[in-house]
């Protein structure tokens, strides 16, 4: 059941799963229009998706293997969906989400052992991560799942899409004109932040006047609820994750749960980690590519939620860069391009979030007086730096590798014990053929010469025919 061969990629089965995609979110289009009509109702929503999933596997069992890809997709989409149809539309907190996440990971258990679908690594990869939905919101409630389908660091940090395009996630359109706190709203929205940090405190924590109010009605100008004491400084023109200043308060009363998300997530992302690299020693690739996407996912969520959690940036950068090091690191012993790439990218995020933190970043970018000489001289130093630092791994990797990191000895895989025909002798050779030189070992981890192969010894005397005659004795 545990794939050890990672398989190989072909464009006609990315493009079948693609379509597969596509096929579910029309499914889901028509879900959506049918409870829109009758909310009351989930069983037509659940039995267009359980109709999905049997599909899925029809397409498995009868059609040819170029459409399987579609299939396995139509399962994968189909078992949480249903699933959710089933349970969230009267979701009101985490106690009524839990069942359907456990649900949810029992049903991609049963598929990745069930016929058709057995040891399929996506069903292994999808768990993971709904596992570690699952105690997020047991650390932190529906306040983890409140800005996404799912959990991503909050605003003001590198990995939140507010964060790059300075722009509230809720605007004053996004607001209901008929509640109370409207008007308040409005003022905030017309430059009253004394406005804003009233509405932060009356309003109902995570609801959306009180992110509309974080905010500061738009503009980022202060942490959330001193939107007043920090309006004498202008907005930063650059991203708010390198602006500590504007990072939200913990323990003010809100209901920011960036600590309780990051220490969760740090912890699984970790776990993965060390999952994704045992799997691989132990030569599993296949099973183990089912841990990049959730390793992904969980710890670098944790490095930078805990970079918000600390009020400073250059926090979440050191621990995105520590954390980047190790997954490209276990990437390069594996052998996995895309795990290695991003590990990187992720050290160089963190180093640059440092260097601009380190530089105040937020002091020398202000409008009308920009001073980036110094901030640029520091990354270009930052820059140089990990450029070394890859000079220096590049000489650690190519030594031997201690025993409890190198891969483990090629599996061995037992005869077939049906089979009857009888073993088949390799041909012999000719006596005079001399053997071949030994092939030169693999280089992996780093360029070295070949070995200089001995030429090969003069061929024995074959075994058979008439013994040599004896030498003539001497006169």
């Amino acid at each position: 059941m545990f794939v050890r061969g990672r398989g190989e990629p072909r464009l006609s089965d990315a493009v079948g799963a693609t379509g597969g995609i596509g096929v579910a979110i029309g499914v889901l289009l028509i879900t959506i229009h049918v409870f829109a009509h009758h909310p009351g109702q989930r069983a037509p929503q659940v039995a267009l998706f359980v109709i999905l999933v049997v599909v899925g596997y029809a397409t498995l069992a009868l059609l040819p293997r170029s459409v399987h890809p579609a299939g396995v997709t139509l399962v994968v989409v189909g078992v949480p969906a249903a699933l959710g149809w089933w349970i969230l539309p009267h979701a009101q907190r985490f106690a009524d989400i839990r069942p359907f996440l456990i649900l949810t990971i029992v049903g991609l258990a049963l598929c990745w052992i069930a016929p058709l679908t057995r040891g399929r690594p996506i069903f292994v990869g999808l768990a993971l991560v709904v596992l570690w939905l699952w105690m997020i919101g047991e650390a932190a409630g529906t306040d983890a799942y409140s800005a996404a389908p799912i959990p991503s660091p909050p605003t003001h940090t590198m990995f939140s899409l507010s964060a790059f395009t300075e722009q509230a996630s809720v605007s004053l359109n996004d607001l209901d004109p008929t509640d109370p706190l409207y008007p308040l709203a409005q003022e905030c929205a017309s430059g009253d932040y004394s406005a804003c940090d009233s509405l932060y405190i009356g309003a109902t924590p995570g609801s959306d006047f009180q992110d509309f109010a974080a905010s500061c009605g738009g503009t980022f100008a202060g942490p959330p609820g001193d939107c007043e004491g920090s309006s004498s400084t202008s907005p930063s023109t650059f991203p708010s994750t390198l602006n500590p200043r504007q990072l939200p308060r913990v323990g003010n009363g809100s209901s920011d749960k960036s600590l309780q998300i990051g220490l969760v997530s740090l912890a699984f992302g970790i776990a993965y980690l060390v999952g994704l690299f045992l799997l691989d020693r132990n030569r599993y690739a296949g099973l183990a590519t089912a841990f990049v996407v959730p390793t992904a996912l969980a710890l670098f969520t944790g490095t930078e939620t805990l970079g918000n959690a600390a009020h400073h940036a250059w926090v979440g950068g050191l621990l995105t860069l520590v954390g980047g090091l190790a997954f490209g690191l276990v990437g390069h012993l594996g052998v996995r391009r895309f795990t290695t790439w991003f590990g990187a990218l992720m050290l160089g995020l963190g180093t640059v979030t440092m260097a601009l933190d380190f530089s105040h970043i937020s002091r020398a970018a202000v409008n009308e007086n920009v001073k980036l000489i110094g901030p640029g001289l520091l990354v270009i130093l930052f820059g140089v730096l990990l450029v070394a630092g890859g000079a220096a791994l590049s000489m650690w990797l190519t030594r031997p590798l201690p025993p409890w990191i190198a891969p483990g000895p090629p599996p061995v895989v037992p005869p077939d014990p049906g089979g009857d025909a009888a073993p088949v002798e390799p041909p012999m050779e000719p006596p005079d053929t001399p053997p071949p030189p030994p092939a030169p070992p693999e280089q992996r981890y780093g360029w070295e010469p070949a070995p200089r192969v001995p030429p090969a010894p003069p061929a024995a005397r074959p075994s058979w025919g008439p013994p040599p005659s004896a030498p003539d004795p001497p006169d």
